[in-house]
This record gives C-alpha cells, sequence and structure tokens, in this order.
C-alpha cells in the first residue's frame, strides 16, 4: 500500500474522480483518492447514468452534446492514462470501527 502521494483526494464520488481524471490528463502522477467504502459508492453510484438531453439554452445543449462524445471514447481515454504511469488509486479511509 502506498504511504505517500503527490496530490490526495478525499471522496470518491464524481467530482473527487473527475478531479483526479483531469489532474492526470493534465501530467499530475501520484495521485490517490481516499474513498471510505468503494469509488462511486455514494449517491453517484445510485444516479442512473444518462446524459440529459432536453435543455434550454445552447450552452447546455453543448455540454450535453460533448459528453455523449466523451463518454464513446471514455474506456480508450482511460486506458492512456493508466498506461502512462499516472495512477490513480483508491484507498479505505479508515473508519475507527
Amino acid at each position: 500500500m502506498r504511504k505517500t502521494a503527490d496530490i490526495v483526494i478525499i471522496g470518491g464520488g464524481i467530482s473527487g474522480c473527475s478531479t483526479a481524471y483531469h489532474l492526470a490528463k493534465k501530467g499530475q502522477k501520484n495521485i490517490v483518492v481516499l474513498e471510505k467504502r468503494f469509488i462511486c459508492g455514494g449517491s453517484t453510484g445510485a444516479c442512473g447514468a444518462g446524459v440529459r438531453m432536453q435543455w434550454g439554452t445552447k450552452m447546455n445543449c453543448a455540454f450535453s452534446k460533448y459528453s455523449i462524445e466523451y463518454y464513446e471514447h471514455a474506456n480508450e481515454t482511460r486506458a492512456t492514462l493508466s498506461s502512462s504511469s499516472r495512477a490513480i488509486c483508491s484507498l479505505p479511509i479508515p473508519t475507527g470501527r
């Protein structure tokens, strides 16, 4: 188990995972995501994972379109980050029990 990290992110929901992903994409290494149970084990994991496509503004329509384009290639992007040694880990947070 790792004892040090350059960047520690507390919380493995969508915000924590997104932060880790974008830091790794920018070239940061030795990133640790801490989560008390498992990645996306809270409300993020309970999400139905749909991307809403009906919006009233052009900007929200553009975000939805980008989301669909991103998810079409997410596995390849994730594999590229993993293979270039930009580590993202999940470690359980001790609960004191």
